[in-house]
């Protein structure tokens, strides 16, 4: 009976995985008492402590600031967020935007990016601040950038573009006058039902993912070729209201195109992006035929809106090029390094390239501004050259042209003109947009240590400002992966530059 009487005994016992209420009072002060602290890379000591919802909102502040400044187009007004040591950030956008943006908290030093990220892109990443419970354990506090709903996005606005810029184009040369997106809409619904339309086929696939349109009508032609999601929404009107229509439609309705329709009878559009994707990058081509039946083309290159809106020119690690960009662009001669030959030899981690344009930069800096401080001839010498200048690099037109650069950024659409010219004068010279007063200095912007745990410095940036707006930049940039190293010049504020240069209706 004793065996009999333990084995009662022991079954009404407690369970050890029996929770009590004295373990659920202890699980919630345990809880309760997790504080969560900042340690500032290089600082020997963390703040805090902090509340979750604290933390929190420094991040999401933090996130806002960035997206504002990086003209990604995401609706910050969508953003959820959600999670206490992983906060995941919801409606962010594609894994590229997700990635730029995780790039650019990085390059700030803000967050801590894995070396090699799942899939090529960064999705996630840990931050300085961390979560302490209780018993001592610290946790990294994380941010998880997640797409969200695509019902109110599209899906490739780059190809979407193509297919609004061709049908604003038409619709102008149709119409004779100054046209609105009611009209580009009511030629979108023409082309739709009237239109020749061949399925294309894509590599060894029995099924067609492409389709290409044919519309004509006397003395038009417009051939649009996209893949079939792209058309399923252009032919969608409720889609339209998350693309930039009024950049098509300045386009159209802009001096530069109503001179060339001055020239013409006949017209053909050109928007197959399926048929030559491999020997060609431009998207858009215009051509036609004047009444001395001479051919004419809309910018002679073509225009393609696959341009990043930021990157306007990139040169590798060739500093003789680079010395050309500057002499040419600012007025600027710089200081070649002693032993160019050692300079291009320089590899991983650019212990000779990063020093020097760091000290390049800040020559120029100190140098420049000290000779554009306070002299409206300097100022406007300055600026003269800087624009007579711009469109060859901004869009690889002749010195002094005015061609329009076509440019997309991962989140939004704008067309530019860098031809424009901007000078310190008074308004009663020249119009009230170039009227502006501008003080042009440049102005460094320091890098630091890496943040995804390589053993290089995070360069310098250079930055050309109008008045208290970062308008150009100036990067070097390590790409420590691809083993390669470039030189860039950015566009700076998003909104600025779009001010300044973008078409508007």
């Amino acid at each position: 009976m004793k065996e009999l009487d333990q084995l009662v005994e022991n079954f009404f016992q407690p369970k050890r995985d029996t929770l009590g209420l004295d373990q659920l009072v202890e699980m919630v002060e345990e809880v309760m008492n997790e504080e969560m602290y900042y340690q500032k890379p290089g600082q020997e000591d963390p703040t805090g402590p902090y509340s979750a919802d604290r933390v929190t909102d420094d991040i999401r502040k933090k996130l806002e600031r960035t997206l504002k400044q990086s003209g990604l187009g995401v609706d910050l007004k969508k953003l959820e967020y959600g999670g206490k040591t992983t906060i995941a950030i919801n409606n962010v956008g594609s894994n590229v935007i997700r990635d730029k943006i995780l790039q650019a908290l990085g390059d700030s030093g803000w967050v801590k990016l894995p070396a090699k990220p799942a899939g090529g892109k960064h999705k996630r990443a840990d931050t300085h601040f961390f979560d302490v419970a209780k018993n001592g354990k610290e946790t990294p506090v994380s941010i998880l950038l997640r797409q969200g709903s695509t019902k109110d996005k599209i899906s490739n606005i780059g190809n979407f573009m193509e297919g609004i810029v061709a049908y604003a184009l038409a619709v102008r040369f149709v119409e004779g006058e100054d046209i609105t997106e009611e009209d580009v809409k009511t030629f979108a619904e023409k082309h739709k039902a009237k239109s020749t339309k061949t399925p294309v086929k894509s590599g060894k696939s029995k099924r067609s993912a492409r389709t290409i349109r044919e519309y004509t009508e006397p003395n038009l032609e417009v051939k649009i070729g996209l893949d079939n999601i792209t058309f399923t929404e252009l032919d969608d009107p409720d889609k339209w209201k998350f693309a930039d229509i009024d950049s098509a439609i300045a386009l159209a309705n802009s001096d530069y195109y109503k001179d060339y329709l001055d020239k013409i009878v006949s017209l053909k559009i050109d928007a197959d992006g399926v048929s030559n994707q491999e020997t060609t990058a431009i998207d858009v081509t215009v051509s036609g035929t004047g009444k001395d039946g001479e051919d004419y083309t809309f910018l002679d290159s073509g225009f393609s809106l696959k341009n990043l809106s930021k990157q306007l020119w990139q040169k590798g690690k060739d500093i003789l090029a680079i010395g050309d960009m500057f002499s040419n662009l600012f007025g600027v001669k710089i200081t070649l390094p002693l032993d160019i030959e050692q300079f291009k030899k320089d590899r991983y981690p650019y212990d000779i390239a990063i020093p020097y344009f760091d000290q390049l930069f800040a020559a120029v800096e100190q140098a420049d501004n000290t000779k554009l401080e306070g002299i409206d001839k300097a100022q406007e010498a300055f600026l003269d050259n800087f624009f007579t200048k711009l469109p060859e690099y901004a869009t690889k037109s002749p010195e002094g042209g005015s061609i329009p650069l076509v440019a997309l950024g991962s989140g939004g659409f704008n067309i530019y003109d860098f031809s424009t010219k901007l000078k310190p004068k008074e308004a009663e010279e020249v119009s009230d947009k170039a009227a502006k007063k501008y003080k042009v200095h440049f102005q460094v912007t320091k890098g630091g240590p890496s943040t995804n745990q390589r053993a290089h410095k995070v360069p310098d940036k250079l930055g050309l400002y109008f008045n208290d707006k970062k308008v150009f930049e100036l990067r070097p940039k390590i790409e420590p992966s691809a083993g390669t190293f470039r030189f860039y010049l950015e566009s700076g504020d998003p909104a600025e530059v779009k001010n300044l240069f973008a078409f508007k209706k």
